[in-house]
């Protein structure tokens, strides 16, 4: 097994991510937004105790196309119900040493807001932007294990206090190199279908469920 979990996900949206609402309408508590200088995006976001899921949305073309953030696709992803590439991001981190290296080929996207990180270590798939963006922060932690002072908002009114599964579904090209080997590793779960959709499964599903379709492409089992 690779000693990596996920520390969040992000959904591509529009300008502000009004299809969050949907979310704290269903009782998930609101954690802080963030802007990303150089990168031309900016999110809302929403914490359980060990993970994050991110709404993500681009401020400025120019600098979401232009450099180093113009590799990333963050702009070309945004408009996936046009284009068909993969609205989505799985972020991992390390379950053991930071040092750790993920085993899948991979290149280094200097980070505007992070100045004091070397980079950030990003999937090089082949199968391009059909495939979600798979990335891996050295330094990143679980929220529960944060000092309180830094946490953000863990409880909500409908519980998931735990992601236990990740289950993606779309048409996977035979190219993928990252998303089968964290299949393999009992990271997510792939399912071939004709939509893109993913479906987050908290404290392993013993309440109910929750479909988000076709405002967002998510489903909640909690």
């Amino acid at each position: 097994m690779i000693p990596f979990e996920i520390d969040h996900i992000f959904i591509l949206s529009t300008p502000g991510a009004p299809e969050a609402d949907a979310l704290v309408h269903f009782g998930w508590t609101e954690g802080s937004r963030n802007t990303h200088p150089g990168q031309g995006s900016a999110n809302r976001r929403f914490f359980t105790r060990n993970t994050m899921l991110e709404f993500l949305w681009i401020t400025d073309k120019n600098e979401a196309t232009s450099g180093e953030a113009g590799k990333l696709g963050l702009y070309e992803r945004s408009n996936w119900k046009q284009n068909g590439a993969s609205p989505f991001g799985f972020c991992l981190r390390p379950t053991s040493l930071p040092t750790a290296q993920l085993p899948f080929p991979t290149w280094l996207y200097k980070v505007e807001y992070f100045p004091d990180l070397e980079g950030i270590s990003m999937a090089d798939e082949p199968a391009g932007l059909v495939a979600p963006e798979i990335f891996m922060l050295p330094f990143a932690t679980r929220q529960e294990d944060y000092p309180e002072e830094r946490r953000q908002p863990m409880e909500h009114a409908f519980g998931g206090e735990y992601l236990t599964e990740t289950i993606l579904y779309g048409n996977f090209p035979e190219t993928l190199l990252a998303l089968p080997t964290l299949q393999e590793n009992g990271i997510l779960s792939l399912v071939e279908q004709e939509n893109t959709c993913l479906e987050l499964v908290f404290d392993q599903a013993n309440r109910g469920r929750k479909d988000f379709r076709p405002h967002i492409p998510l489903i909640i089992r909690y």
